[in-house]
């Protein structure tokens, strides 16, 4: 049976390079050269070809959220696909290029060198750009200038002020305050300062400070008896865990994992069935499990639980 030939330069690259080069200068490498949608895709199809060979222990593709480390993760999830192959001794297609424009010309090894040089480059061009901007920076002597301009500015409106606005006489008392304003409810009214008529008879507004708001009341409720409309929660009412078991059997019912868990000595409270989202989640049973916290250690003692079941604790999002 003739070996299969599948097009991607990305997988091309590596196939020929993976056994040659530390697996780091190679993620560089491809993570440098190839953009998201070039990598995402090689990595669906090295997926797909190692699928339809049905090895034992493949697990499902990750799909990876979009993010500044998309690419490189991507790039890891290559590299662990080829290594598991070389684990099972799977006998891979043999990838090829189409265009060897798209393939770097650059050995994993020099990846290095290369990034050395593109930093020096980097650094050059950011001193070029603060050389000039230095250059086109006022000099010291407009910088004293202007402030001396300034200054002769506000030197000019104080005197100005002091002309037309002169200091307030303390002859006449503040006035109280305005007992309608109390009235009203205001615990901090304004207070109304003047002068006389010959000095202007301006009128000038000062506002005091307000008084502190009362703090909101607070009660919990103290009757013996619970009415028949309107009940509440006891404050010492049972304290639950909840946890997520998955990875069980399809036909694993509700009652199933309760029996298994109150033979355990678990005491549970209630026991849901998480209905499938993906296509691939049909493959198992997973369980919503309300325990009680005294439980919630004794629960994740592996022994008790079958191999390949997976038990977590239950991560609440914003939507429960």
């Amino acid at each position: 049976m003739s070996t299969p030939i599948l097009v991607s330069e990305v997988l091309y690259y590596v196939q020929n390079n993976v056994h040659k080069h530390p697996r780091g200068l190679l993620v560089s490498a491809v993570n440098g050269f190839y953009t998201d949608e070039e990598v995402t895709v090689a990595k669906k199809c090295l997926y797909s070809a190692i699928e339809k060979l049905k090895p034992d222990g493949l697990q499902r593709c990750t799909k990876r959220n979009p993010g500044d480390a998309k690419r490189k993760l991507e790039c890891e999830d290559i590299m662990n696909l080829f290594s598991f192959a070389d684990e099972r001794q799977l006998v891979l297609p043999t990838f090829v290029s189409a265009n060897f424009e798209r393939v770097p010309t650059v050995a994993p090894g020099d990846v290095d060198v290369y990034s050395l040089a593109a930093s020096v480059s980097a650094l050059t061009a950011q001193l070029e750009s603060l050389s000039k901007r230095l250059e086109s920076t006022v000099s010291r002597r407009e910088v004293d200038a202007i402030d001396r301009r300034l200054d002769s500015i506000e030197a000019g409106r104080t005197t100005w002020m002091t002309e037309n606005f002169p200091p307030l006489m303390s002859t006449e008392p503040v006035l109280q305050e305005n007992k309608d304003q109390q009235d009203a409810g205001f615990a901090g009214s304004f207070a109304r300062c003047f002068r006389t008529k010959d000095e202007g008879g301006v009128w000038f507004t000062v506002e005091k400070k307000k008084a502190m708001s009362v703090p909101p009341r607070r009660i919990l409720g103290g009757h013996g008896s619970q009415s028949d409309k309107l009940k509440a929660v006891p404050a010492n009412g049972p304290k639950l865990w909840h946890v997520f078991v998955g990875r069980l059997v399809p036909d694993t019912s509700e009652e199933d994992l309760s029996d298994f868990l109150n033979e355990a000595g678990i005491e549970v409270h209630r026991c849901s069935l998480l209905k499938p989202k993906e296509e691939w989640q049909k493959k198992y049973a997973a369980f919503r499990v309300q325990i009680s916290i005294k439980d919630k250690d004794n629960v994740f003692d592996k022994v008790q639980w079958p191999a390949g079941a997976d038990l977590r604790d239950w991560v609440f999002n914003s939507k429960e």
